[in-house]
């Protein structure tokens, strides 16, 4: 894949670069995943946003429908600007988020965008999309 950076990285051997300075790197989407509605989810990962960056590095999940006769969106999940620190080093920045899938949602998608200036670069790595075990009430 043309978005695997073997240069920078959390964790060995790459990570993700969405660049808005490269064709066809401004944007990654990851493939659909089935869900079931109103299930507990999390999305966890790790990312640094190079320095000087000037356009917004986005993180996106968007929940659909599939059912006869079209793929329907329903609302996104999330939709957040990432925020940088403009240092000399690599920094790395948790990001969590738990969310309920919607009621009519039985697909997601997951995507990291810059949108903007064509000046920038965000790498993303160690990415976790996961179903949430409820927890339980003691008896």
């Amino acid at each position: 894949d043309n978005h695997l950076d073997e240069s920078v990285f959390r964790s060995a051997p790459d990570s993700i670069c969405v660049s808005s300075e490269d064709w066809g790197r401004q944007f990654v989407r990851f493939e659909d995943l089935p869900v079931r509605p109103g299930t507990p989810m999390r999305l966890a990962f790790w990312y640094v946003i190079a320095r000087g960056n000037a356009g917004e590095c986005r993180v996106r999940v968007n929940q659909y429908q599939d059912k006869p006769g079209g793929y329907f969106r329903e609302a996104d999940a999330l939709d957040e600007v990432l925020s940088g620190q403009d240092v000399a080093q690599v920094q790395w920045q948790y990001f969590e988020f738990e969310w309920l899938t919607d009621e009519g949602a039985n697909s997601i998608s997951l995507d990291f965008r810059i949108v903007g200036p064509e000046v920038g670069a965000m790498w993303v790595d160690d990415v976790s999309l996961e179903y949430v075990c409820p927890t339980r009430s003691p008896r």
